[in-house]
């Protein structure tokens, strides 16, 4: 990640910091609400999930929707890969049934606090998911074609539902790849770069414990952390 990147993820522009803290904050709600039952009585995912809180809210811009899946994202570690994995995986479109096998195939799956279906709801209202619906025929259902159906009527019509990643989840992808990530810490400090290095091809030769790792790096003045 270079510097523009960093800044676009982490840092909300000071001129809609108060619009992106109130799309945070209905993630977040949702979120807290979603971790009391585990998300297994909500209803499914269509359009006509958003709130009227969302459609009240301006649309925000590339970077702005970055950050917000930047935070929905990070804020848990024990959820971070798995929701990672997830947009990876939509990068072509995939059924709820796809992903919970991509999901249940993670390492990191037996430590999540999130269902499969919570991380989906979590991408898509942080923009990093679209929700796809289809029709018998398996074309797209378009908002157009529910103008005066019944919610049965609708039910009727959608007979499947898919997810793809959008723009915002595919730069999210790229800019997050496991080796744009090990890059990015090798050339964060480079007086550690050596450092770094020998540690992986350490670790590489042969399983290691941490008190053999600790030993290596021990009496190391670089890794010493100076503070002013």
């Amino acid at each position: 990640m270079n510097q523009a990147d960093e800044l676009c993820v982490n840092q909300a522009p000071a001129q809609t910091s108060s619009n992106i803290a109130d799309r945070v904050s209905l993630i977040e709600i949702d979120v807290i609400d979603e971790e009391k039952d585990n998300g297994l009585v909500d209803p499914a995912i269509t359009d006509a999930s958003i709130t009227e809180a969302e459609l009240s809210l301006p649309e925000l811009s590339f970077q702005e929707k970055l950050f917000i899946l930047e935070t929905a994202v990070t804020r848990h570690a024990l959820n971070r890969e798995i929701l990672y994995n997830i947009l990876a995986c939509c990068k072509e479109e995939s059924t709820l049934e796809e992903i919970e096998h991509v999901v249940s195939s993670c390492p990191e799956f037996k430590s999540a606090t999130q269902s499969p279906y919570q991380s989906i709801k979590i991408l898509k209202r942080s923009y990093g998911l679209d929700l796809i619906e289809r029709d018998a025929e398996g074309g797209v259902v378009v908002a157009e074609q529910k103008i005066g159906l019944t919610e049965d009527e609708i039910d009727d019509l959608i007979c499947s539902l898919s997810y793809i990643t959008t723009e915002v989840g595919n730069y999210f992808v790229e800019l997050h790849r496991p080796k744009a990530r090990l890059i990015e810490l090798l050339n964060l400090v480079p007086e550690r770069t050596d450092t770094y290095t020998e540690l992986l091809e350490y670790v590489n030769e042969a399983p290691n414990s941490y008190k053999e790792i600790e030993a290596l790096l021990t009496d190391r003045p670089v890794l010493e952390i100076v503070i002013d």
